[in-house]
């Protein structure tokens, strides 16, 4: 429905700009009514996320998802939790190296992670936005379970262009966490995920 409320602004404007240009007698007059259509039409573009060619481009609109690829074991406070098993990262904001999501623009960001914990093991972990004080978030599974337990939460938060965003053990005994790196379904034990949704 964008796509097509695009390519008729597209034909609108095009069907004005030339049929004006045979009645108008003066060039001013149509040099004005041209810049005047062609400033609406570049106020519709933009505000058109789906159009093509408009000032929204793939980069604008970062979305990633990272697994765990091992286990985590004995993650102490204030360790990051890094999920190098990258499953998707358009735009690329996602650093695997550091786990850390940089945000290539102002906006409000959804985040999300599924943590896995180990028989009679728990987790306790934060999300934080550029510093490990800043918590915006929290995830955690205490010991008393036979089998391993899976735990999910999300947040939505608004990022300045370049703040970064990333997760961390918290005090409260030792975090353990199952991941993997086989190509099967193992690898989703445990993941982190986000987007721009605005």
């Amino acid at each position: 429905m964008a796509l097509h409320m695009c390519s008729m602004l597209t034909l609108f404007f095009s069907v004005v700009v030339f049929g004006n240009g045979f009645v108008v007698d003066g060039q001013s007059d149509l040099e004005n009514r041209l810049a005047s259509l062609e400033s609406r039409f570049n106020e519709m573009a933009e505000s058109c996320v789906y159009c093509p060619d408009s000032s929204h481009s793939v980069k604008s609109h970062p979305a990633f998802m990272a697994a765990l690829s091992t286990d985590l074991n004995n993650c102490n406070n204030d360790s990051p939790v890094v999920f190098k098993n990258v499953k998707l990262n358009v735009g690329s904001p996602y650093d695997a190296r550091h786990g850390t999501f940089r945000a290539p623009r102002n906006g409000t960001y959804f985040f999300a992670a599924t943590l896995t914990a180990k028989p009679n093991n728990g987790f306790h972990v934060k999300f934080v936005v550029n510093s490990l004080t800043n918590e915006v978030g929290y995830l955690f599974s205490d010991t008393q379970h036979s089998g391993h337990f899976e735990r999910s939460t999300s947040i939505v938060v608004h990022l300045n262009t370049g703040d970064d965003v990333w997760m961390a053990c918290v005090t409260g005994g030792a975090s353990n966490v199952i991941g993997g790196y086989s190509g099967m379904q193992h690898d989703y034990h445990s993941h982190f995920e986000g987007f721009l949704v605005d």
